[in-house]
């Protein structure tokens, strides 16, 4: 009788436990140790494939920046897959199925941000130019191109530019965070992960027209795809070249506008008269999933629906109005006069407010204060799908500036009128993208501009 008793007692194990308390064990394990558990047995694959238990992992995982899906907002069978996302970004797999999980991972701020290897989503980001052995772009755009972006016969069809704009929101979102390497002891900057050239030049863009009735939405959609994963990727290239400007030749008081310098030597120069305020944003400094409606990793259609997470939040009015806007201006070729393959000059926005004594055009109107940073206000309403912003007179190191933006809410596109010093300098085409506004000015010149205080969930 007593052998039978002791024969129970060491016969029992984990698996004679009520399934509620092997679920609650479970809820406490990381995410891999769950993975083990499912493979033991149909029982406590049962017990640990579960959507609770999958909440409490991700919930728990030390393996984001910030507390990710902080409300039960998504639905029971999401917390698997962004389990699995998770798992993926920790052995940073660069498989096809990337472009569905990866985006997410990076929006909530996972470690994977300060691992991954850009120049493997550099590779990715471009399906037209890249080309693997020089890192650059092999081919300039030509109209007789047949990858050119504005050919709408081109075999690169929608779904492809998707899965470019996901990878170009990651390469950013890596590139924003990545470290600049300084030599002695002279300092050179050194792009660990890519060529030796800057790229903010080799980036195209173009204008969308929406008034023209003969182009099917397919094509509008299409070519406002192209212009966010072109003006992604020009973040991260913009933010690195930037940063190394600003290491080697930091602004100063007193300095004027500067001498060409050779990027092979030297990365381009930032400097004026005023040192900016405004500090460069980091992918941890942006809360993207704020304003971004992310779908559940690695479920169909999420690579479709990440393309147009942004546009609910960042296209309304309300995202422009509030706040203050800083950036900077990327001039090539036009304040030192040289021609492509040079550097380039950055001028930032958030210079101190005063009264300039002009006599531009703008300093007869009553609104003759330049202000410190950019904001917007609402114009007017031209339909229930676009309106239209106008800017405060703000002041960079070279000049003052004037916005008025009309923004079309179905693709993030928006036409820039600029203005300095009172004089009109034509329509910049711009998209809204997840890192502020980006805007083409001219060949290898840009305009980027982020909010100073990003909003935050509370």
């Amino acid at each position: 009788m007593a052998g039978t008793q002791m024969y129970q007692q060491t016969s029992l194990s984990i698996e004679t436990l009520p399934v509620e308390i092997l679920r609650r064990v479970a809820t406490f394990l990381p995410i891999t140790s769950i993975y083990h558990l499912l493979l033991v047995n149909r029982k406590l694959h049962d017990v640990c494939n579960d959507w609770t238990v999958w909440r409490s992992a991700v919930k728990s995982s030390a393996n984001f920046e910030t507390m990710p899906w902080a409300g039960n907002d998504l639905p029971p069978r999401a917390w698997k897959s962004c389990a699995v996302a998770d798992l993926k970004a920790q052995r940073c797999d660069c498989d096809d199925s990337i472009a569905s999980w990866l985006p997410q991972m990076m929006a909530y701020h996972h470690h994977v941000l300060k691992r991954i290897d850009p120049m493997l989503l550099y590779e990715r980001s471009d399906p037209t130019h890249y080309d693997r052995e020089n890192g650059l772009f092999a081919l300039e755009p030509s109209v007789e191109s047949p990858h050119l972006l504005t050919n709408l016969a081109s075999p690169i069809d929608l779904k492809t530019w998707q899965v470019a704009q996901a990878i170009s929101f990651c390469l950013t979102a890596r590139l924003l965070n990545h470290p600049l390497v300084s030599g002695e002891p002279k300092p050179k900057i050194q792009h660990q992960w890519g060529p030796r050239e800057p790229l903010v030049e080799k980036i195209e863009f173009f204008f969308l027209d929406f008034s023209d009735r003969k182009s099917p939405a397919a094509d509008i959609i299409k070519c406002a795809t192209q212009l966010h994963a072109l003006a992604n990727r020009l973040v991260g290239f913009f933010s690195m070249e930037l940063r190394a400007a600003l290491v080697l030749n930091p602004p100063c008081s007193g300095r004027g506008i500067a001498q060409p310098v050779d990027w092979y030597y030297n990365p381009p120069w930032v400097g004026g008269w005023i040192k900016p305020i405004a500090e460069l944003p980091t992918s941890f400094s942006i809360p993207f999933e704020y304003f971004m409606d992310l779908p559940p990793p690695l479920k169909s259609g999420a690579v479709e629906q990440f393309s147009t997470c942004h546009l609910r939040s960042m296209t309304n009015p309300q995202f422009f109005e509030d706040g203050d806007w800083g950036g900077y201006f990327c001039w090539t070729g036009f304040i030192t006069g040289r021609g492509p393959g040079g550097s380039s000059q950055y001028d930032p926005i958030g210079v101190l407010s005063e009264r300039l004594c002009s006599e531009a055009q703008w300093f007869n109107s009553p609104e003759r204060l330049v202000d410190q940073y950019a904001n917007f206000r609402l114009l007017r309403q031209i339909s229930h799908y676009q309106f239209v912003l106008q800017s405060n007179t703000f002041r960079t190191n070279i000049g003052t500036h004037r916005l008025t933006l009309t923004v079309d809410t179905r693709t993030g596109y928006i036409l820039i009128e600029h203005s300095s010093d009172g004089y009109v300098l034509g329509l910049r085409p711009a998209v809204i993208t997840p890192f502020g506004i980006v805007a083409g000015l001219r060949r290898g010149s840009w305009l980027w501009m982020w909010k100073i205080a990003w909003p935050c969930r509370s």
